[in-house]
């Protein structure tokens, strides 16, 4: 039995107590979960990409997380008992390499998965996709004037158009989408949009489509037609911003990896249906010359924020 000699003692007795079981607590959740990362062995600069993704991840996981890079020579019984082994409860795979090996995992563990154009059906994650949100909002602050937005889908794409419609009505913008069937009636639709888009007032998304943003044929052509209409184009994949359209959103992958580890987390205490998200990122990729060309001006503050730049010095 514990004699107090003060209430002072009885104090600094529990606080003591107290910090000793949080330790503990924490050692113990250290080593009883283990979370694996599989992510492709990749050169420089995408090495870079992977660092910062796991970076996020170890930011965020409570438990131990371990490393397996990819190659061609990964072999996935020799990968699966090497999970086993290292006593791994959970998985996040980056890349197609990794979302690969884990589809031919014969495993139960929680599965999340990352740096991929993830949609919908494709398991737990975040997808490399720009939240179309955060589109609409970097809009309104570069041309606060436009109401109305169009873009055009293939069937492929219809999973987008609810969510899609839903950011913009909640950004107070009207969203108007069209289907193609191909490329040519893409193209045309295309033509059709540019004729009668009111460059004041609309605005032209590119979204995450391979028809409707075909790089051979239809980019070339809409990039230059916009141009000379001086249409505001704005595109959901940023390496189009190189090529002549507004902007995009680069993706923040440290971010992105503590988020891939907060669903982890959620995994392991049995929720469902968590789905696949949208990247969320305020980093703003933008055309300058695209800009001066529309005769958009850049505040300082707008400046500030802005991740990177085309074209580059």
């Amino acid at each position: 039995m514990l004699n107090w000699k003060s209430p002072k003692e009885q104090c600094r007795y529990w606080i003591a107590s107290t910090l000793l079981w949080v330790v503990a607590f924490s050692a113990s959740t250290a080593t009883a979960s283990v979370l694996g990362v599989l992510y492709p062995d990749a050169p420089p600069p995408y090495r870079q990409v992977f660092s910062q993704l796991i970076d996020g991840i170890r930011d965020q996981y409570l438990g131990m997380v371990k490393l397996y890079p990819l190659d061609t020579s990964t072999d996935s019984t020799t990968l699966q008992a090497q999970l086993r082994n290292d006593g791994v409860d959970a998985i996040i795979t980056l890349g197609r390499s990794g979302y690969t090996q884990a589809e031919q995992l014969t495993s139960e563990r929680p599965l999340v998965s990352g740096a991929l154009p993830l949609i919908p059906g494709q398991g737990t994650g975040v997808s490399l996709i720009p939240d179309p949100e955060e589109l609409f909002v970097q809009l309104k602050r570069l041309s606060p004037n436009i109401q109305q937005v169009h873009t055009i889908l293939s069937e492929q794409s219809r999973w987008l158009e609810p969510i899609a419609q839903a950011a913009a009505t909640r950004q107070r913008i009207k969203l108007t989408i069209y289907y193609a069937s191909d490329i040519a009636s893409t193209l045309a639709l295309y033509k059709r949009l540019l004729t009668h888009a009111d460059r004041l007032r609309d605005a032209l998304w590119l979204p995450p489509d391979r028809q409707a943003t075909n790089e051979s044929v239809i980019l070339p052509i809409l990039l230059q037609e916009a141009w000379e209409k001086r249409l505001i184009i704005f595109a959901s994949k940023p390496s189009f911003v190189r090529r002549g359209a507004l902007f995009s959103l680069f993706p923040d992958n440290e971010r992105t990896g503590r988020r891939l580890a907060e669903l982890v987390g959620s995994l392991q205490q049995e929720e469902e249906n968590l789905g696949i998200e949208f990247s969320k990122s305020d980093k703003l990729v933008i055309n300058q010359r695209t800009a001066a060309h529309l005769g958009i001006k850049l505040t300082p503050a707008q400046l500030r924020s802005v991740y990177r730049t085309y074209p580059q010095p």
